[in-house]
């Protein structure tokens, strides 16, 4: 939502006539992709939407109803609707529905913006025909400066390390969704699409649909009496509770959700609370 869409093209690009594509859901995530195919000589094409569909409504009757949440809930993205994700939609699922070369696609549904790009994608194409990268359990392998080595699984393609991870043994895995798969994952995105909620969150086992205030309670425990940085506060999600900014939910959201917690009185802001870097928040009730 956030982030233009991404074309990396590769040294070679202009000697295939037909190149294969790779559609991603994360900027960085692209970014590492790409370095990887660059130094292996090859002429593929990374291609990142920018869109994130683990909020804002999914299933508009007119895709403007999405913009309008969107400057509603996330200010902070301070774009307008000419701006926004309507034009950047169209570019990238275009490509991914006219393009002549092999498609693949990366996901993770350990990722809540990777598994809900990819879900989107699933939908859009139908019966197209394409490859698939499931990194889900993909693990990264790490050493320290002891040489213990250890492995862990990685979140999604947007957290990879090219140094830890052997991106192109995943790419010579990538297949074709069996047909039952498909249509189990288009049963996830038909239900999801129903519901059309504000947020899509992970219970454990799949994606599910959560209201706005899903993260509230959360932000609201993190609060303290004391002037803090907001920046700090969404920290504190990671470090203290646990939640991902980079896998669970938007950084840009959880800003959202901190200024609306001002407008309610749950909260006040010193400075400007758009501010990311420099609004500092606290209880309303340490102000008496």
């Amino acid at each position: 939502m956030t982030e233009q869409m991404t074309v990396w093209p590769t040294s070679r690009q202009e000697e295939e006539d037909a190149p294969t594509i790779h559609f991603v859901f994360s900027a960085s995530g692209a970014g590492s992709l790409y370095q990887v195919l660059q130094q292996a000589g090859k002429g593929d094409l990374v291609l990142d939407c920018g869109d994130d569909y683990s909020f804002g409504p999914i299933a508009p009757p007119d895709p403007t109803a999405r913009i309008q949440w969107m400057a509603e809930h996330v200010p902070l993205l301070s774009i307008t609707p000419e701006e926004w994700s309507l034009p950047l939609d169209h570019e990238f699922w275009d490509t991914a529905m006219s393009v002549e070369g092999r498609r693949v696609v990366w996901m993770s549904r350990r990722s809540v913006r990777e598994y809900s790009g990819f879900l989107q994608w699933v939908w859009r194409l139908g019966s197209e025909s394409y490859d698939v990268v499931d990194i889900t359990d993909t693990e990264a392998c790490w050493q320290d400066d002891s040489g213990k080595v250890w492995r862990e699984k990685v979140g999604g393609l947007g957290s990879f390390n090219p140094d830890h991870v052997d991106m192109l043994a995943l790419l010579d895995q990538a297949k074709p969704l069996p047909r039952a798969q498909r249509d189990h994952y288009r049963d996830i995105w038909r239900r999801l699409r129903a519901e059309n909620a504000a947020l899509r969150v992970f219970d454990g086992t799949d994606l599910v649909s959560a209201p706005i205030t899903h993260f509230d309670e959360v932000l609201m425990s993190l609060a303290t009496d004391r002037w803090r940085k907001a920046l700090s506060l969404i920290g504190d999600m990671l470090t203290k509770a646990g939640i991902s900014f980079t896998l669970d939910v938007s950084f840009d959201l959880l800003h959202g959700r901190i200024r609306a917690l001002v407008e309610q009185g749950c909260l006040e802001a010193c400075r400007d609370p758009d501010d990311r870097w420099g609004g500092r928040v606290r209880l309303k009730s340490a102000s008496g």
